[in-house]
């Protein structure tokens, strides 16, 4: 009889999917017909942000500080030279993302030959991966979470808001910490390091307890009030944070989206978008002011403020109301060898004997090499 045999079914889905090879990249996320926007992890992967590693672990090398070698000096002058360690390697654990997808036996008899198959298992293939990329990027603001040895690495892991001690202290016993912004972004709670370096640990009364590794330290600032208004002051805060991270604006803001400048990002709660929008509607055609109205977009000076629908839940991790302000060309993720969108199909078995199942599978990590310049963020914390 023509057509598929029972038997035939696992190696006719195998070679349909040979067929249609699938690109072990996140490219797909970058194609015009792509039928959503995925925010994030579209900046995390974008050109050679994505590293290729092997072994247990993500591991990378950062310099923590410079030499102190340098000197003004005179003529014929001795010196002593010798060698100075200035990196340090931080390292991070792997994390395993899964999804699948299935075909049963009565849709494969019913199309009878191959090619028929593309029509179904291209979009059902198509949709497990995206579901994949929906997973990640949805999990990009999570909380971090100390305790679970299966959720990788977010953001609000780099970029810590201030502590409840910074905010008491505010600067009475280290003149760069404080509710005005500073880099004193510290371990996140439930860690004892940031991706295996240690910056420090705050102490309230006496300020940090080391400082060898203090670049390893975010920019925060507090925000001015529990509701999440924009006021003077925190436009004030957003502008040191910006000057400080080393933001620059777009001369003109149509070309935000041009290489120098597609990478730096503002991300916001409702509530505070909503705030800024007001006061951004009030004074757009005055001059000299941060905030600005520009057909339809919020600007920060000159950058889009973005709304994402995570941060409009309360987590101690981010703090009341948090505004992040980010710099993706200082983050990205690190996929591992071998191991990157990697499919398998396996045939039906006992429990299920007429159904073929495709497993999708990846491991990567969230990674940051330089957490001083790779974000800040403002957000109310209560004092302790």
């Amino acid at each position: 009889m023509p057509g598929i045999e029972t038997d035939q079914f696992l190696d006719v889905v195998v070679s349909v999917r040979k067929a249609y090879p699938m690109m072990g990249s996140f490219d797909y996320l970058f194609d015009d017909d792509c039928p959503r926007k995925f925010e994030l992890l579209q900046r995390l992967t974008r050109g050679d942000r994505v590293m290729v590693r092997g072994g247990q672990y993500v591991a990378n090398h950062v310099v923590y500080r410079e030499t102190g070698a340098a000197a003004f000096v005179l003529p014929a002058q001795t010196y002593e030279p010798g060698i100075e360690n200035v990196l340090v390697e931080a390292n991070v654990p792997w994390a395993h993302a899964n999804t699948n997808w299935s075909i049963v036996d009565e849709e494969i008899r019913a199309c009878r030959e191959p090619e028929q198959l593309v029509g179904i298992i291209k979009p059902r293939r198509g949709a497990a991966k995206m579901d994949l990329a929906m997973l990640i990027e949805a999990h990009l603001w999570a909380a971090a979470d100390a305790t679970s040895k299966v959720l990788p690495l977010t953001v609000p892991y780099y970029v810590k808001p201030i502590h409840g001690d910074q905010v008491k202290d505010d600067g009475t016993y280290d003149s760069n910490c404080g509710v005005a912004g500073g880099f004193q972004g510290g371990v996140p709670t439930g860690y004892s390091d940031v991706a295996g370096i240690d910056p420090g640990a705050y102490v309230q009364g006496t300020g940090w307890d080391d400082n060898t590794y203090r670049r390893w330290r975010n920019y925060n600032w507090q925000w001015s009030n529990s509701s999440g208004l924009y006021t003077d002051t925190d436009e004030d805060r957003m502008g040191f944070a910006f000057d400080y991270m080393g933001f620059e604006s777009p001369p003109m803001v149509n070309e935000i989206d041009t290489p120098a400048f597609q990478d730096t990002r503002m991300y916001t709660n409702r509530v505070t978008k909503q705030s800024m929008e007001r006061r951004a509607k009030q004074q757009n055609d005055q001059v000299g002011f941060d905030l600005a109205h520009y057909q339809n977009h919020t600007l920060f000076r000159g950058l889009p403020l973005i709304w994402q629908n995570r941060l409009d839940t309360y987590d101690a991790a981010r703090g009341y109301y948090p505004t992040y302000m980010l710099r993706w060309n200082f983050g990205g993720m690190a996929v591992r060898q071998g191991h990157v969108f990697v499919e398998r199909t396996f045939g039906g078995d006992k429990y299920l004997p007429d159904v073929t199942t495709t497993h999708l599978d990846i491991t990567y990590q969230m990674w940051c090499h330089n957490r001083q310049l790779f974000g800040a963020v403002g957000s109310y914390v209560a004092s302790t």
